[in-house]
């Protein structure tokens, strides 16, 4: 296994409510844009608490360059949040890479606080 430092930073956050109650709980859809060594676009379900904890599951499409050659991978989300921070654990789906990212398995697994730029270490197989 090897593993890569790498700096992820958030572009773009459209998040719509898709199911609301009264007492609090919600889900909503979220659109983003974020940016490693080339752009993603991701799209989340998040479920929401009275109490703004949650827990979200999602897909992301990396295009980019790894390693220093070209890839794209889709990559699953999935986590839970509070009002701090965010509990991240991500893979690649199988069979999904390109480039220099076919026949890999990509994950990370972070707790994203404060504001990006955010670091984190991609491992490889």
């Amino acid at each position: 296994m090897k593993t890569f430092p790498l700096h992820y930073r958030m572009k773009d956050w459209k998040e719509t409510p898709q199911l609301e109650r009264s007492d609090g709980p919600g889900v909503t859809r979220v659109e983003a844009e974020f940016a490693y060594q080339g752009d993603t676009k991701l799209v989340y379900i998040m479920h929401y608490y009275p109490d703004q904890t949650g827990s979200y599951t999602g897909y992301e499409q990396f295009d980019g360059a790894f390693d220093g050659q070209p890839a794209s991978v889709l990559l699953r989300h999935e986590g839970k949040f509070d009002p701090k921070g965010v509990d991240a654990n991500v893979t690649s789906v199988a069979r999904t890479g390109t480039g220099s990212l076919t026949d890999v398995a990509l994950r990370f697994a972070t707790r994203f606080e404060g504001h990006d730029p955010y670091a984190l270490t991609l491992e490889v197989e």
